[in-house]
């Protein structure tokens, strides 16, 4: 609890509500270029029920 009072509101937002990444669905416009290789990037999705599913791989 002392460590959410002391937060600035970036980090204190993020531990309430995080961020989702749907990872099963990479596609290739959001990519970066790291040492000649291809990374993708997922899209931020927000955090709810509505985008869960079960076919689908998400990180949090």
């Amino acid at each position: 609890m002392c460590q959410m009072k002391s937060q600035p509101l970036v980090h204190l937002m993020k531990m309430i509500h995080p961020n989702l990444y749907r990872i099963d669905k990479l596609i290739d416009e959001s990519t970066i270029h790291v040492n000649d290789r291809v990374v993708p990037q997922p899209p931020l999705q927000k955090l709810s029920a509505e985008k869960l599913t079960r076919e689908g791989a998400f990180l949090m």
